[in-house]
């Protein structure tokens, strides 16, 4: 669940207990034998609640769904709502198995705001370095009407410019 009010409509209805939870945690919590994990924040630059579950509680978490839906101010939405939000704030969509070239780093993907340099990380003088500098490119997603295949290595051109390209 992803919004500003995410965080407090899943607080209210989740039969474990939340509070304390802050942006960027991962917690495992446990409900009738079955265990939960559950993730603050978003990639997609706002508040979120992510909650992972196995196979067999995906019913019991629809059904907290639907029958929370309307008190919780919750609406159910599929991975298409995702890609479209990745596109409108400018994140590369990467949920039909593409992902973003290996030379793009967390600056280039638009998490900028969310990096913490007050941790230690793999990387993070290059990371501070492009942050401070600018990126030299800028990774944007691009939704096309097209139900075909993914064209890996394919250019992006403009006027005969390469401007991008399809990874």
């Amino acid at each position: 669940l992803y919004g500003p009010k995410a965080y407090e409509s899943v607080k209210g209805i989740l039969p474990v207990d939340i509070s304390g939870v802050e942006s960027g945690d991962i917690i495992k919590k446990s409900f009738f034998m079955i265990q939960i994990t559950i993730i603050r924040g978003s990639w997609l630059n706002g508040d979120g609640i992510e909650l992972i579950c196995p196979v067999s509680a995906a019913s019991l978490a629809a059904g907290a769904v639907a029958k929370y839906r309307e008190r919780a101010n919750i609406t159910p939405a599929g991975m298409e709502c995702l890609a479209d939000a990745m596109v409108q704030i400018g994140l590369p969509v990467g949920l039909n198995n593409s992902q973003p070239g290996e030379s793009a780093g967390p600056v280039e993907l638009g998490f900028k705001k969310i990096i913490d340099f007050d941790k230690e990380f793999v990387g993070k003088e290059a990371v501070k370095k492009v942050a401070k500098n600018g990126s030299k490119s800028v990774l944007m997603g691009v939704k096309t009407e097209s139900n075909g295949g993914i064209h890996k290595d394919l250019k992006v051109q403009f006027d005969d410019k390469e401007i991008g390209f399809c990874d």
